[in-house]
């Protein structure tokens, strides 16, 4: 069914939560790998030097968590390649899966609503409405809404 599943991870644990879904469909799709992606957005000088201090400490931090995404996805036998692009997330996301052959594209959300999700925007919410990928999105339990 599945051939190609992108992860994209942004350093979060939240996001991370995402990743026991990917191995439970890698393992039951036997698929060959998957995709980690890290997108590393612009970064104003703000907190560095430079934006190219901040872009490079970014990438380097985004690099440690794809290895550490990948190593937990070598434990459970499940070969992984990892990719740091820059760019806005949503657009890089949703590029790269088409690019690429992307089945589907495996994501966490906070389940923002309201003011936040107006204020802040939701990557999550940009990819699916962006994408002719299917995308499946995880809410950690933590951030369920009870009901």
């Amino acid at each position: 069914m599945y051939k190609k599943i992108l992860v994209p991870l942004d350093g979060s644990e939240m996001a991370e939560c995402a990743l026991e879904h990917v191995k439970n469909i890698a393992q039951s799709c036997c698929l060959p790998e998957i995709i980690l992606l890290f997108v590393a957005e612009p970064v104003s000088s703000g907190l560095y030097q430079s934006a190219e201090e901040g872009r490079e400490k970014l990438i380097s931090w985004g690099k440690e968590v794809l290895a550490r995404a990948e190593k937990m996805m070598t434990a459970s036998g499940i070969k992984a390649k990892n990719h740091v692009l820059e760019g806005k997330a949503a657009e890089t996301i949703v590029d790269y899966a088409v690019q690429n052959d992307i089945d589907l594209i495996i994501m966490a959300t906070h389940d923002r609503s309201g003011f936040s999700r107006w204020a802040l925007g939701s990557v999550a919410e940009k990819v699916i409405r962006s994408s002719n990928v299917s995308v499946l999105i995880s809410v950690p339990k933590e951030y369920r809404k009870a009901g």
